[in-house]
Formats: structure tokens, sequence, C-alpha cells
């Protein structure tokens, strides 16, 4: 079981199966749509449940796909980036804990933000002490809505912060306290080259990082099911059905025996 950072929903997150890894290999992008899709069929809401997946904070949607992530891969998040320095062009490890990632992008509660209403409100509005400044976390459906904007900063602006004429300074105090309450888990990693030493900035796409591991782990789905079907005469269906892990035991014990008769 595991909380939500933003929503304190607490979730429970299976393994993927055939059916999922399908999904994510016929899917044209890793879009948000994805991993909705991929969210409402893996994870089991134990306590607080959100009305929608969609009406779930985007902190909330990133924070599910890191755990999705840790069920399938582990704890441990791996990557390589190189050297910004054209004279250098070092290979660099990424290498973070994500249960340590999670608790250090915990939410806090501003001084200067209160509560506007009953508490009871869905979602939430809050106001910011000493202005007129009203606003609300931004949530998944959001995210939806202005994905294809020119300017989706200042959409989504406009959809979650109250007066719209509100001064700049107000705007601006009303973000960071938006951010303090839903920190996003997709920002720029700070690091430093160990062959040259210079800083580096590494921008961490949850979303896309995320479903592009796992649609990397799915990529031997067909060959798995061909080859278990093959051998034992199961559906597709039948195969598909299968847990991520057993299927590939079963596929993995087929091309042993296979090595071993050649």
């Amino acid at each position: 079981m595991s909380r939500l950072p933003v929503s304190q929903a607490e979730v429970s997150v299976r393994a993927p199966t055939g059916v999922e890894d399908l999904l994510l290999l016929e899917a044209v992008r890793t879009s948000t749509e994805l991993a909705l899709a991929l969210v409402a069929r893996l994870v089991d809401v134990l306590a607080r449940a959100p009305d929608a997946w969609d009406a779930l904070p985007v902190p909330d949607l990133e924070a599910l796909l890191l755990l999705l992530r840790r069920t399938v891969l582990g704890d441990r998040i791996r990557a390589e980036t190189v050297c910004i320095m054209p004279t250098c062009g070092a290979r660099i490890d990424v290498d973070f804990s994500i249960n340590a990632y999670l608790a250090h992008h915990m939410p806090r509660t501003p001084r200067n933000v209160a509560l506007d209403g009953s508490g009871e409100d869905v979602p939430a509005w809050y106001r910011l002490l000493g202005t007129q400044a009203r606003f609300r976390l931004p949530v998944v459906a959001d995210r939806l809505a202005v994905a294809y904007s020119a300017n989706p900063v200042r959409d989504l602006a406009r959809r979650c912060i109250q007066p719209a004429n509100l001064a700049a300074v107000a705007r601006r105090r009303a973000i960071q306290a938006m951010a303090a309450l839903a920190p996003s888990l997709s920002h720029e990693l700070d690091g430093r080259c160990p062959e040259c030493g210079t800083a580096l900035e590494f921008y961490l796409d949850v979303q896309e990082f995320t479903l592009r591991e796992l649609r990397d782990q799915a990529r031997y789905l067909l060959d798995d099911v061909h080859l278990i079907a093959r051998t034992y005469h199961w559906t597709e269906g039948e195969i598909l059905a299968l847990p991520r892990a057993r299927r590939m035991r079963y596929a993995e014990r087929i091309r042993q025996e296979l090595g071993q008769e050649t």
C-alpha cells in the first residue's frame, strides 16, 4: 500500500499483464491518456478515492507512474546521459531511489495560505492571505485541456487562479503556493560531470520516462505470445492474461529447452 503525496489517497499497484503490455506497444505515443488508461487498469484505491482518475492532482499521477515503475523494475532508477561540454562528452550515470525521490518532494502548506470555503469543495479552493487571490491545484483534466494550447502555462493559470485581473505579484505568489502544495515530480535535476567537473542539469519528465521504460520492457510481448502458443497451444487471450513476470518465465524456460535441443 502507498499514499499519494497530494490527495493522500491510499493505493495498491498491481503488476501489468500482457493486456497492459499490448496497450503500451500499440499506443501512438507516451501520452497522458495512456498513463490514465494504465492507472485505471492497475491501481486499486483503498481510501480517499478520487471522483475520476483525471481529477487527481498532476503530481499524484506522476507518483502513480513511479509506483508502477517500481512494481515492474524495482525502486532504483538508473539512467545515462552525456556531458554537454564538447571537449568532454563523458557518459554520466544518473541513479536514485524512487522512495527517496517521493519523500523529498512531499507537499507543504505555506503559512499565507488557507482553505477558501468549507474544506469539502471538490476540487478544493485556497485563498492567498492578504490578497484577492484564490486558487485550486491543477488536476490531470486541466493538463489535458491545455495540452495543445499555444500558451499552456497562461491557460492553466486562467483555469486555476482567480480573479482573472489579479495583479502580477499576487499571481506569482499564488503560483509559488501551488508549487508548495503540489510540487511537480518532473523538473531539472542537478548534477556534475565526474570527468571535467561541469555543472549539469537533467530534465526528468516522469510521464515520458516511466512510460518509455515500461514500453521497452514490453517489447518482447509478441515473441513471448508466439513462443508460448506454439509450445503449449494456449490462446492469445490466455497468454495475455498472465502477469508479465510469469509470462517471461514461461518464455525463458521454452527458449532454454530449445537451446538444449539444438
